[in-house]
């Protein structure tokens, strides 16, 4: 494989707050020092916290970026953002012609789920892998009209629509390479698309932790839950089930807009925005990662945990959920939103000791690096086939 290669990843930020995405193209990074990366971070704005440089990576920062379409239930007002983002989504189209002819980029990753223009990925399909962040639905058609499209009230009118965009603006025609989350998603996308070239494995794995002692280790809380303080991540939910359960102690880090929802909770310890040293400490301290989140791609937090023997407890509202916890709930146990009382039978009937030695065993078989780049080792050579 040549390892001078120069590719380009077209991906976003999550408003400076690392997450997911964030980690995870510093993991390829890593992995392939001798390449040459060019990053253009769609939904960046100026002020936003940049990863910590990499000498490998050069940063496009002059791209017009453009902002997600807000959630709105005048459905008018959603077709008018629809039609402005597809309008910039051709702007953009043309400004990275210019950086991939300028470059001579040889591989195009794209890692965002906010840049799908069926036109652009056609023509350069021959180099080009989509790179799985959320459900496969998503997946089905090149744009929606808000990100948390499943909360909002079906109508009969969004039912209408929804169906025609699926049939009219099929991306997945236009891409030759997809890399999915797990063999739960892999599946799902064979079964739909016969034609393409589907892998899949992990694309967010582990820090390099060393594991905690999980005989000796003292469990402070009952509950840890890692993230960014967000609609997506349910912070109501998640409130709610604590004030349910006054006997469990729950911790939560991060940061976010609903931070304020939390802070005068008596069983919620609010510790804000860790580091990697200070994290492992509070997850050793836990007993299960908790995650009431609305939707998820492939969540860090979970596969964080599962290398320091941490069990998951998480909400059934993603594939990869069912991959991560196993199907026979070998690692945690996943929920529905309606049903959160299963929650106490679950951890009342576990043999924790079991589950969390389920957990060390699959970070070790699943989550490692070395996994991690031999397996993008094989797409960039199917690629440059």
């Amino acid at each position: 494989m040549n390892d001078k290669l120069k590719v380009l990843n077209i991906t976003n930020y999550n408003h400076g707050v690392l997450g997911g995405v964030e980690n995870y193209n510093r993991k390829i990074y890593e992995c392939f020092p001798n390449f040459t990366f060019f990053e253009i971070p769609l939904l960046k704005s100026k002020k936003d916290n940049m990863l910590p440089k990499i000498k490998n990576v050069k940063i496009i920062d002059d791209i017009n970026f453009f902002q997600p379409i807000l959630t709105s239930n005048n459905i008018l007002t959603k077709l008018n953002k629809v039609r402005n983002r597809n309008s910039q989504m051709n702007d953009i189209s043309d400004e990275i012609e210019n950086i991939i002819r300028k470059e001579n980029i040889d591989i195009i990753l794209v890692n965002t789920t906010y840049f799908f223009n069926k036109y652009f990925f056609n023509k350069y399909k021959e180099n080009l892998v989509l790179v799985q962040h959320v459900s496969p639905e998503f997946y089905f058609h090149d744009f929606n009209f808000i990100d948390d499209w499943k909360q909002v009230k079906m109508s009969l009118l969004k039912r209408i629509l929804n169906f025609w965009i699926k049939i009219r603006f099929p991306i997945i025609n236009h891409i030759k390479y997809f890399v999915v989350f797990d063999k739960v998603n892999e599946d799902i996308f064979k079964k739909k698309y016969k034609n393409k070239k589907i892998t899949f494995f992990p694309i967010n794995i582990p820090s390099e932790y060393s594991v905690c002692d999980i005989k000796k280790n003292i469990k402070k809380y009952d509950f840890v839950s890692p993230i960014r303080l967000e609609k997506q991540k349910n912070i109501d939910g998640l409130v709610d089930f604590a004030k349910d359960n006054p006997n469990y102690k729950f911790v939560i880090c991060g940061e976010g807009s609903d931070v304020d929802k939390i802070k005068h909770i008596k069983n919620i310890y609010y510790m804000g925005k860790l580091n990697k040293s200070e994290l492992k400490k509070v997850m050793c301290s836990s007993k299960y990662v908790l995650l009431f989140s609305f939707y998820e791609g492939f969540p860090t937090c979970i596969s964080e945990g599962f290398s320091l023997g941490v069990p998951a407890i998480s909400t059934n509202t993603y594939p990869s959920s069912k991959y991560l916890i196993g199907d026979n709930l070998d690692r945690g146990f996943i929920f529905d939103l309606n049903n959160t009382n299963e929650i106490n039978k679950f951890i009342e009937s576990n043999d924790y000791l079991t589950t969390s030695n389920n957990c060390l065993r699959f970070s070790k078989e699943n989550l490692t690096l070395d996994k991690f780049r031999e397996s993008w080792k094989k797409v960039i050579s199917f690629i440059k086939e």
